[in-house]
C-alpha cells in the first residue's frame, strides 16, 4: 500500500503545493509612494502576483530547488496512509490500494459517506495545518527531525495544546460545510440524475451488459449534472480558499498565565534557498518595512 501512496504522492505533492500558495497568497492593491491623492485607487500589488499553477511551480522551483517543491511530503505521506486504513475499515467495498486525499469522499452511502467524512476530519485537520504551514513557510523544515520542523510550523501554545489546532477560528465549519455539500448534497443529485453512476465510475463496469451506461444515460439530465457540478465549484472553491488561508493562521496563547509559559522563545531555524534568506521572504521583509515607515510619514 506504501508504494502506490508514495509514488502518487511524488507526483501530487508539488501540485497541491502550488495550489495552497496560490490560494494562501494575499496580493491586494496598496498606494504608491508617490501617490499622494488618497482619492486615487490604488494601483500597485502588495507582493509578488502569481496567476496560474505553472507559474507558481516555476517561482517554487526558481527560489527553493527542489526541497521546496517536496515541503509537506512527511505529513502527506501520513495522513494518506491513516485515511485509507480509515476508509477501508468504514466503506464497504473500498479499495485497498487506493489512496486518499482530505477531501475526497468514497462513493457510498450518506450514512457511510458522513462515518468516513467524520473520521477522516480528526486527521484532516492537523494535516491540513501541518502542509499548508509547511508548504508557506520560508524555512528550512529538516525530513528527519520532526521535532524541528514542528517547533517552526506550529506555536509553543500549539505544541503544549494540540488540540487547539482544531479550534482554530473557523477552519472545522469550513471543513464541515465542505463536507455536507460532497456527501449529502453532491451524491444525491448524482444518484437521482445519472443511477447508473450512483457509486462511481466502477459501477459502470458490468461484463453481462457492456451498454449499461449509455442505456441509463439521458442527455438531459447529463447537461444538468454538468450544470451543477460547475455550480459545485462555485461554492466550494471559495470555501477551500478561505480554509487554506484560516490554515494558515497561528494560534496563541489568550491568557497571561499561558503567555509567561510560552514566552521561551526556539532557536530560529535556517530559511531555505542558497542564502540564509530567500529573495522572495526578504523582498516581503524590506515592503514591510518600507510600507511602515511610509505610514509613520504620513501619520504625521
Amino acid at each position: 500500500m506504501i508504494g502506490p501512496i508514495g509514488v502518487g504522492l511524488i507526483i501530487a505533492v508539488p501540485l497541491a503545493g502550488a495550489i495552497v500558495r496560490l490560494r494562501a497568497n494575499y496580493t491586494p492593491k496598496g498606494l504608491q509612494l508617490d501617490q499622494e491623492d488618497t482619492d486615487v485607487a490604488p494601483q500597485a500589488r502588495v507582493g509578488p502576483a502569481v496567476d496560474g499553477i505553472v507559474n507558481m511551480l516555476r517561482r517554487i522551483y526558481r527560489l527553493e530547488g527542489w526541497p521546496g517543491m517536496y515541503k509537506g511530503f512527511v505529513p502527506a505521506l501520513i495522513s494518506t496512509i491513516v485515511i485509507t486504513l480509515w476508509a477501508i475499515l468504514t466503506v464497504p467495498g473500498h479499495a485497498k490500494y487506493r489512496p486518499c486525499s482530505q477531501v475526497y469522499v468514497p462513493a457510498t452511502s450518506i450514512l457511510h459517506g458522513l462515518l468516513y467524512g467524520m473520521g477522516a476530519l480528526l486527521v484532516a485537520i492537523p494535516y491540513e495545518i501541518l502542509f499548508n504551514r509547511a508548504v508557506c513557510t520560508p524555512h528550512r523544515l529538516p525530513w528527519l527531525q520532526p521535532m524541528q520542523a514542528l517547533r517552526t510550523i506550529l506555536t509553543p501554545y500549539e505544541r503544549r495544546k494540540p488540540w487547539v489546532l482544531y479550534l482554530t477560528p473557523g477552519l472545522l465549519a469550513a471543513r464541515m460545510l465542505i463536507l455536507v455539500w460532497l456527501v449529502a448534497v453532491a451524491q444525491v443529485v448524482r444518484a437521482k440524475l445519472l443511477p447508473s453512476l450512483s457509486r462511481g465510475l466502477s459501477s459502470v463496469h458490468d461484463p453481462d451488459d457492456q451498454n449499461r451506461m449509455t442505456k441509463h444515460l439521458k442527455p438531459v439530465k447529463l447537461i444538468i449534472f454538468l450544470a451543477f457540478s460547475m455550480a459545485s465549484t462555485v461554492i466550494l472553491c471559495p470555501l477551500e480558499v478561505l480554509a487554506t488561508r484560516l490554515s494558515v493562521q497561528r494560534n496563541h496563547s489568550k491568557t497571561e498565565a499561558d503567555r509567561t509559559i510560552d514566552g521561551a522563545s526556539d532557536p530560529i531555524p535556517d530559511y531555505l534557498g542558497k542564502k540564509k534568506m530567500s529573495s522572495h521572504y526578504e523582498a516581503r521583509m524590506i515592503h514591510t518595512e518600507a510600507s511602515s515607515i511610509v505610514e509613520k510619514g504620513w501619520s504625521r
